[in-house]
């Protein structure tokens, strides 16, 4: 049975594959195919630590953190991992002052 989860896109870590946050291009991309609206988007597939933590959805997360902050967006945890020590999705991005 999948497991789906509406979470703040913040708060979700970036994976060791992608240490440096959402590609550049492939954010460009999104955004001019979805704006900052998700219709239409398919739900990121992310991984839980076992603390609960959850992982991945990096370029989608990063979209929708900052272009409609506040909004949560749903995931399909897809599998469950040992811990990892990476940093959150909100802590990668830039927001306007």
């Amino acid at each position: 049975m999948p497991d789906f989860r509406d979470v703040d896109p913040r708060e979700l870590r970036v994976p060791p594959s992608r240490p440096q946050g959402a590609d550049p291009a492939k954010l460009a991309r999104q955004i001019s195919l979805f704006g900052r609206s998700m219709v239409g988007m398919p739900p990121p597939w992310v991984y839980a630590g076992t603390d609960g933590v959850l992982y991945n959805g990096v370029t989608r997360a990063t979209r929708i953190a900052k272009l409609a902050p506040g909004t949560l967006i749903r995931v399909e945890v897809s599998v469950h991992f040992e811990n990892w020590s990476l940093r959150q999705i909100g802590n990668r991005i830039a927001f306007p002052v």
